[in-house]
């Protein structure tokens, strides 16, 4: 949420502008059958250790390493929209992850198992 009485609001709006318009190619370009380019994931930060993470939309969370923001750590990534477990990648509201490897719990198979949010 943008507070529009504040100064910085405009330079929040653009940046949401962007993420959402790259959002909205990306899940384009898959609508019409295209995976995400090598080059593109060979830059995206990998995320190990993850689960579902449910809050009002599904997330993931895990250590994550070479995010551009946060570098490496701990994460809960934005809502997951496109989850590809075979070929080792997921699309959240923000960025594309590669996938390591998800916590023990998880069922790569079934495509879940969702951590408590506490």
């Amino acid at each position: 949420m943008i507070y529009t009485d504040r100064p910085y609001a405009p330079k929040l709006a653009a940046r949401e502008a962007d993420i959402y318009w790259r959002l909205s190619n990306d899940l384009n370009l898959f609508a019409l059958g295209h995976s995400p380019h090598m080059e593109i994931l060979a830059g995206a930060p990998i995320i190990e250790n993850y689960a579902i993470f449910e809050r009002p939309s599904i997330s993931l969370r895990g250590i994550v390493t070479d995010h551009p923001r946060l570098g490496n750590g701990p994460v809960i990534t934005s809502q997951v929209l496109l989850f590809n477990i075979p070929d080792g990648w997921i699309r959240t509201r923000s960025r594309y992850y590669r996938l390591g490897q998800p916590h023990e719990m998880f069922d790569r198979d079934a495509g879940s198992t969702l951590l408590p949010t506490r």
